[in-house]
């Protein structure tokens, strides 16, 4: 899916690309004196770097955007699936909001669908409660499908001819899209309920901390997740495993997107520093006029 949309010469036409960016390269044409395209952000060279080097000639930098959300096919949300789909950083905006510059990654299944609670408790062990082992197969099957961008990255990158240029295509997730639930699932965070401590899911901010105008935020690591799952394995009572997991509002799963293997944009943080707050939900929801009288 990559590839068809880098050897497609329709897409790939310079009307379609971000402005002063070198597509071998990664890097600007021209000066970066505001955000704007993927490539003025402020991860976007520490990424580039960690995964193409300064090998110009030959390594090409593909990064891709990845967009997830549940769509609904009946009233009831029984015939719902979440559609993985992708899009590449290379191209701008414009182009970016037309459907023939995605591509699909995976479609996952309504995996609740047709299991009782009663059913889901007999085959879950007593560590997991049913809403935790549904979460859990829902990143197996985003393992699975993440699997094809773990062995590009095993091999090295994608030999290929690009505008008559032999690169080696060097491909890793830059950002995720979608909403604030979805969100909350890819990072295995509780989505409400009175167990939890940290509202948000990047940080380790309180519910009180939610009205501090300025905020100083202390940011999730991969460290932070894989010392859950350690320190998680130690305990032996059911209600301590379950005081740890409110404490962090993270659910114990296997996150698919923690495999060191995945080659994420983030290399501190991982998918914690790489789901950006999206507005939909909110702006919509009056939240603006607060934000705006607070600044009166």
């Amino acid at each position: 899916h990559i590839l068809s949309l880098l050897l497609d010469n329709s897409l790939m036409h310079p009307d379609n690309l971000a402005d002063q960016y070198d597509i071998f390269t990664g890097k600007a044409t021209g000066p970066n004196l505001h955000y704007g395209e993927i490539h003025t952000g402020d991860f976007w060279e520490p990424a580039r770097k960690h995964f193409c080097g300064d090998n110009y000639p030959n390594n090409m930098p593909i990064a891709l955007i990845v967009f997830g959300d549940e769509s609904h096919f009946d009233s009831k949300g029984t015939l719902k699936t979440m559609p993985l789909m992708f899009t590449l950083s290379l191209f701008n905006q414009r182009a970016r909001n037309d459907v023939r510059f995605w591509r699909p990654i995976a479609c996952i299944p309504n995996l609740g669908y047709g299991a009782t609670t009663k059913e889901l408790t007999r085959v879950i062990h007593t560590s997991k409660t049913p809403a935790t082992y549904r979460l859990q197969n829902e990143h197996n099957c985003i393992a699975a499908a993440l699997s094809p961008l773990v062995e590009i990255s095993r091999r090295g990158g994608i030999r290929v001819t690009i505008k008559s240029k032999p690169v080696v295509v060097k491909v890793w997730i830059h950002l995720f899209m979608g909403d604030t639930s979805g969100h909350n699932r890819w990072l295995g965070h509780f989505n409400s309920g009175a167990n939890v401590q940290r509202p948000y899911r990047d940080c380790k901010c309180s519910t009180d901390d939610m009205d501090n105008s300025n905020p100083t935020c202390v940011y999730l690591k991969r460290a932070d997740y894989y010392q859950h799952i350690a320190i998680r394995s130690t305990l032996e009572a059911q209600r301590d495993r379950t005081n740890l997991d409110a404490l962090l509002s993270k659910s114990p799963i296997n996150n698919a997107f923690m495999n060191p293997e995945v080659p994420l944009s983030d290399l501190d943080s991982g998918i914690y520093g790489m789901t950006p707050p999206e507005r939909l939900h909110t702006t919509c929801e009056g939240v603006t006029k607060y934000i705006f009288e607070s600044l009166l």
